[in-house]
């Protein structure tokens, strides 16, 4: 009796200590149809801050919920990262213009390939 109360006690707190356990941050590298290469790290599947590098600049973003699904980081700069299943982008949302686009990392140009050999709209 007093084996199987230990065990069910050492089973419960491993799984306490499995459910508390955060997803660690990724660092992904960006390759940009132009040429134009970024890194994001960040944590996905949360809502944590990411930081993004370009052009030699460090901008740590907050996370922005959006109803369509994609990612979206903010920069109070204006400098915002938006990334979809298969391309990734960045704005400057107070300028109104497009920084870089047609950016991949490597799940996503394999997205994007799979979907072109298919003939599918892009």
């Amino acid at each position: 009796m007093r084996t199987t109360a230990f065990s069910i006690i050492i089973v419960f707190m491993l799984a306490l200590t499995a459910c508390s356990q955060k997803p660690s941050p990724v660092t992904e590298q960006f390759l940009c149809d132009d040429g134009n290469r970024f890194i994001l790290t960040h944590t996905p599947g949360t809502s944590e801050p990411a930081t993004l590098t370009w052009q030699g600049k460090r901008y740590e973003m907050a996370y922005i919920k959006t109803r369509t699904g994609a990612e979206r980081y903010e920069h109070p700069s204006g400098t915002t990262y938006i990334g979809a299943a298969n391309s990734s982008m960045l704005i400057d949302r107070k300028q109104g213009r497009l920084i870089v686009q047609d950016c991949r990392n490597p799940v996503q140009a394999k997205i994007h390939a799979e979907l072109k050999a298919k003939g599918k709209p892009l």
